[in-house]
């Protein structure tokens, strides 16, 4: 998941950093819920609010995306940053390292030397699919910046509605046909189209924040509402998913991803609040690095099973704490890491490769 940097020509827009923050919480709770045992031991009535609650975040990975493809186009051309192509890959292969050594000195039997592989090549092995898939993106974003630049309005707008009819009304309910993968380049490439164009033509601007509330929680409930339709009533089709709609490409996840963007990009903040956000926010991509490590992932098995025998809206309230306290605590650990960084002069390394990759590409381009 990319570090969202705002463009020189736009004004920061705090909203946006508070819903980049506010969807690695979500994507917190979800491993907790998930990986953590909570969604499997939990019963009765219990496990219907912990669904709910699941349900509610499953949106997290569309809403960092969509954020990022509208953060990131500009109405003016700007060049290719190659320099955070390296400096994102040094920070993706510390973290790796520093979780290995970690475990590999407290808990021996749980690393490998895959692991070892893993760190160092993280774009290669897909240890990180999320990074692996927006790696590709970001290359390409200055031409999906051009083609919505380019495209007229009107046109822009029904590209638009066959994008998400094609990949993803057609694609959640005819995956057979290997249109779109949820953990993939082309949903990550889908959701950036997605907030580019939303940002040029300004859609649903005119929903109201009411309307825009609703969105999500009927989202949210018609999700929910599938998996209970499946698992408990439907005699049907057995073979339906029930957790069909917690998928990125379902449309109530995408549509839940759209209505927090506008909802949050309107959001005005006090300076105190502003201080906090310009604090956090450069940091929160650290949090997405620790927690979905595997070997951080696959230590958290079952690990939140305790929970499921408190009150359940003490269960739900610790798990949102844990989530809320572990992305702090992975901004203030990447806090360290930058100044780390800045002593070893990694951000230096980091722009000499960006300039000479960029000359190989030149001279690449103008051989062919």
């Amino acid at each position: 998941m990319e570090q969202i940097q705002p463009s020189i020509t736009d004004k920061r827009n705090y909203g946006l950093d508070a819903l980049k923050i506010l969807s690695m919480i979500y994507v917190v709770i979800l491993h907790a819920l998930g990986m953590g045992g909570v969604v499997f031991a939990s019963k009765g009535g219990n496990h219907l609010l912990i669904m709910i609650l699941f349900f509610w975040c499953s949106c997290a990975v569309n809403i960092f995306a969509l954020t990022t493809g509208y953060v990131s186009y500009t109405d003016r051309p700007k060049k290719l940053n190659r320099e955070r192509i390296f400096s994102l890959w040094f920070q993706v292969v510390f973290y790796g390292l520093i979780i290995v050594s970690v475990f590999f000195c407290v808990l021996p039997d749980r690393v490998t030397v895959n692991d070892l592989y893993s760190a160092v090549l993280p774009l290669f092995s897909f240890e990180y699919w999320y990074y692996s898939a927006y790696f590709v993106v970001y290359l390409l974003s200055p031409f999906i910046n051009m083609a919505v630049r380019s495209l007229p309005e009107i046109t822009l707008r029904k590209t638009v509605v066959v994008v998400v009819l094609v990949f993803s009304f057609f694609s959640l309910f005819a995956n057979n046909l290997g249109i779109v993968q949820p953990f993939s380049f082309t949903w990550v490439f889908v959701l950036y189209f997605l907030g580019a164009s939303i940002k040029k033509c300004g859609l649903f601007e005119k929903l109201s924040n009411i309307k825009l509330i609703c969105g999500i929680v009927i989202c949210t409930l018609i999700s929910f509402g599938w998996y209970i339709w499946v698992k408990e009533i439907s005699f049907v089709n057995s073979n339906w998913d029930n957790y069909l709609l917690s998928k990125y490409i379902s449309p109530t996840m995408l549509t839940m991803a759209v209505c927090y963007l506008i909802l949050f990009k309107r959001i005005k903040f006090g300076e105190g609040f502003k201080k906090i956000l310009r604090f956090l926010s450069p940091c929160v991509f650290a949090s997405y690095l620790i927690n979905t490590h595997p070997v951080v992932y696959l230590f958290m098995y079952d690990l939140f099973v305790p929970f499921t025998k408190l009150n359940i809206l003490l269960t739900i309230l610790c798990i949102v704490v844990y989530a809320v306290l572990f992305v702090i605590c992975a901004c203030l650990i990447d806090k360290v890491r930058m100044l780390l960084f800045k002593l070893v002069r990694l951000d230096k390394l980091a722009g000499l490769l960006g300039v000479l990759s960029g000359k190989i590409v030149e001279a690449i381009g103008k051989r062919l």
